[in-house]
């Protein structure tokens, strides 16, 4: 989908950057990081609806135990074994880096670091903010 050129065939002559193995076989794949980031947005549009969705399916009335409910969800997503069982491991939401650090407010974003998380914020503070009136 957000496919731009595929390259396949014999890059030895780039030995420093196969680091030094002849022949690696490799393909080059280049996105369009601008389809890609309007097909992010209008996904992110729609997480206030899928929120919402989310509460009328599972109850969530605000009571101590819709709101155990969905702190052990929550965590059951955002645990480090249930990230392990994901190939790549945490992405950092803005760049898309290995990630090492969660949002400590809803611990459901991932981030490289702090300049990232900044810049992040503006997008994430609604749902940020939905999790945190859940989880509380």
């Amino acid at each position: 989908m957000f496919l731009c050129r595929l390259a396949v065939g014999d890059y030895s002559s780039l030995h420093n950057r196969t680091n030094g193995v002849k022949n690696p076989g490799c393909t080059l794949i280049e996105l369009v990081p601008q389809i890609k980031d309007a097909c992010l947005k209008k996904v992110h549009k729609r997480t206030k609806t899928l929120a919402k969705a989310q509460l009328e399916l599972f109850h969530m009335d605000g009571s101590e135990e819709s709101r155990n409910m969905a702190k052990r969800l929550l965590e059951s997503y955002t645990s480090d074994a249930a990230l392990a069982l994901d190939s790549g491991g945490a992405k950092c939401a803005k760049c898309g880096d290995k990630a090492t650090k969660k949002c400590s407010r809803c611990k459901t974003e991932w981030y490289c670091g702090r300049e990232c998380q900044v810049q992040q914020w503006p997008k994430h503070k609604e749902i940020c903010d939905q999790f945190a009136k859940i989880c509380v």
